[in-house]
């Protein structure tokens, strides 16, 4: 677990992938398409945010608040003991070498446009 919401205050921890800001019509190619120059580095302490004052998570108050991520760090680590987690990991159902991601091509081939399962599902 990597994020965290406490009243108007929001954790986030390690590397956030897709970290960006859209334009004012997405998509509208303003982003990259891997999220990898659009990873905010949040490192173990973390970036925190009030989310009330600043809802689009432009300003990391982490020095300024450092108790609040803190605590905040302190009460996921608590909570997280309890999470499930496993390994498990599906097969994507799509023929081999398709040019999209396999959830996109399910879409476009099998759903009539709208997205929905694209692992272990028969195709015929």
């Amino acid at each position: 677990p990597d994020a965290i919401v406490g009243g108007r205050w929001k954790l986030l921890l390690g590397a956030q992938r897709w970290a960006e800001w859209s334009g004012p019509n997405t998509p509208n190619a303003t982003g990259s398409d891997d999220g990898e120059q659009d990873t905010a580095l949040c490192g173990s302490s973390g970036c925190l945010f009030d989310v009330v004052s600043d809802p689009g998570e432009h300003t990391d108050l982490s020095s300024v608040h450092p108790y609040r991520a803190t605590s905040l760090k302190a009460r996921l680590e608590t909570l997280s003991e309890g999470f499930f987690q496993n390994s498990d990991r599906g097969i994507d159902s799509c023929p081999p070498n398709v040019d999209m991601p396999c959830a996109c091509w399910m879409a476009v081939h099998h759903y009539g446009g709208f997205f929905g399962p694209y692992q272990e599902v028969d195709l015929d």
